[in-house]
């Protein structure tokens, strides 16, 4: 909306790390880019998605944090 009318604004979303385990997520991110849109996303590793811990539904050693 704010390309369409002009506007130098941004978009910020905030989401927990379960989040990032839903296809919506990734549909988003790849929109924004294909867009270009002027967006951030902040996602914060809380440990929890679903009121289950990390380890309790991911098969992960560690996370990589790109910066």
């Amino acid at each position: 909306m704010f390309q369409l009318k002009k506007e130098k604004r941004i978009a910020v979303v905030f989401a927990g790390d379960g989040a990032t385990s839903e296809g919506d997520f990734h549909e988003s991110l790849n929109l924004a880019a294909v867009w270009s849109l002027p967006i951030i996303f902040v996602v914060e590793n809380n440990g929890f998605a679903d009121f289950i811990r990390t380890e309790d539904h991911l098969k992960i050693d560690r996370y990589i944090i790109l910066t």
